[in-house]
């Protein structure tokens, strides 16, 4: 996450592709990926195991960053050859993700999730901001070897005096690959139940569109579509306003990159006991109001220590929305229809995102310029405002399913410091687990501690659950 796809619209301006494309890269290939994952839950019922499509999605994303790498190498292509390159890496995670988030469902226990996922996204955290940092730091050094470099005689320039830019980016993506085999590596030392606990119903798209009017899933879901259009209609064009218009330097761009990270791991744990206190239908009204003027903010100074500021606060206000509308999710769906109907989500939120990109590339595209940027970010904001009444629209589901703590359970998980995906994300199914498996997850739980003490993890030889491996 932190070495690829943070990168693409920087890779997009270096390759010369032009600052529509750079903003369109983030948000087209998920679109692309997102549609053709649909038929995840019919894959997986066929396949029988969540365990195999997930570790086939995981190594089909490691491999897809070769070629996204020569590219680099070669030091141009047509736009829309890294339009389906960067789709090809998009659609492992992203069909992947409705397996995964059933397969965890099964893997650990309700009465240890939230101390597990606690462990789990604490190192996720740390994996992302330090793949940002890395690929900053990578980025910023051939710059500063190419500047040494031209300073040279012509004669005694390295490689011809060629520029080091592009290459560095083919180094970022093939570590990014590397990561991504070794954590798809342990996820092949991960177990499964046998026989495949598959109890969700399908939802046909006829069936949920009937209930977008009158049920608290359908009302969501239109809320989320126009907040994620207008949402971004702007935001993937930040990273072409901070490196082309403001010319900011790589070291700059990529601290204004993690202090909007960073803005989410401090803003998450407050918010979590917010949602757990007055619900998550109050943490999404928060959301919802506070990324209204977030673009507007970008346009008050183009000074780095303001625009630093605004991150945070960015981070902060999406931590919000992204948390909010999570936790909504898993309190309007039904449990068995949670893998169908998440995956659906997902199109959904994928093209509103694709929609509000578009219309923010085709502002920009009518006139060039920091002036279009100016409109773009004003139009985006306002966008914003006009979703106000569709959330209002919004009411929680009336009862929970029988059983089901999920959003009270999540909550407590946030307020523990974890980190929640951006929307659209795939809650947990909650499913019985198999035998021994309660006793897995506590031995995760004994390895993590152990890990940060700084000892070894205990051995677990005839561990029950072992066979399923």
């Amino acid at each position: 996450l932190g070495l690829a796809e943070t990168y693409f619209a920087a890779f997009v301006l270096e390759l010369g592709l032009g600052e529509v494309n750079a903003g369109l890269i983030l948000t087209v290939p998920m679109l692309l990926a997102a549609l053709a994952q649909l038929g995840t839950p019919g894959l997986v019922r066929r396949l029988g195991s969540y365990r195999g499509f997930v570790i086939f999605s995981a190594g089909f994303q490691a491999l897809s960053l070769i070629p996204l790498a020569i590219v680099a190498l070669v030091g141009s292509a047509p736009a829309w050859l890294v339009f389906l390159l960067v789709t090809l890496y998009w659609l492992g995670p992203v069909a992947g993700g409705p397996a995964w988030a059933s397969w965890m469902g099964v893997m650990v226990p309700g009465r240890v999730r939230a101390r597990f996922f606690g462990y789990r996204n604490r190192w996720l955290q740390a994996g992302v901001l330090g793949g940002i940092l890395v690929g900053g730091l990578t980025l910023r050094l051939s710059n500063v070897f190419d500047e040494r470099n031209a300073a040279l005689a012509p004669d005694d320039r390295w490689f011809g005096g060629a520029d080091t830019t592009l290459p560095a980016f083919a180094l970022i993506f093939l570590l990014a690959g590397v990561f991504r085999a070794v954590s798809t590596r342990y996820l092949v030392l991960q177990t499964q139940p046998s026989p495949l606990p598959v109890t969700e119903r399908g939802v046909s798209v006829r069936e949920l569109a009937g209930r977008l009017s009158r049920s608290a899933d359908g009302r969501l879901i239109v809320y989320l579509f126009f907040a994620q259009a207008t949402l971004q209609m702007a935001l993937p064009f930040w990273h072409p306003y901070v490196r082309e218009q403001l010319q900011f330097n790589y070291l700059e761009y990529v601290a204004l990159l993690a202090a909007a990270y960073v803005g989410r791991m401090l803003a998450l744990p407050a918010w979590g006991r917010l949602a757990q206190a007055h619900g998550p239908k109050t943490l999404l009204w928060v959301g919802g109001l506070a990324t209204v003027p977030l673009s507007v903010l970008w346009l008050a100074s183009d000074t780095f220590a303001w625009l630093l500021a605004a991150q945070l606060v960015g981070g902060v206000a999406l931590a919000a929305f992204e948390l909010g509308s999570f936790l909504l999710q898993i309190e309007c769906v039904r449990p068995e229809e949670r893998t169908s109907v998440i995956s659906k989500f997902t199109a959904v939120h994928s093209l509103g995102m694709a929609t509000g990109s578009v219309a923010g590339g085709a502002i920009l595209g009518a006139e060039p310029g920091a002036r279009a940027y100016e409109v773009l970010f004003v139009v985006a904001s306002l966008a914003r405002v006009l979703t106000i009444p569709v959330l209002i629209a919004v009411r929680r589901a009336a009862e929970r399913p029988p059983g089901e703590e999920a959003g009270q359970e999540a909550g407590k998980e946030a307020g523990g410091g974890v980190a929640v995906l951006p929307a659209p994300a795939s809650p947990e199914r909650t499913l019985a687990p198999a035998p021994g498996e309660e006793v897995v997850a506590e031995r995760v739980l004994a390895d993590a501690r152990a890990s940060e003490a700084g000892g070894r993890p205990p051995r677990h030889d005839g561990a029950p659950g072992r066979a399923a491996r």
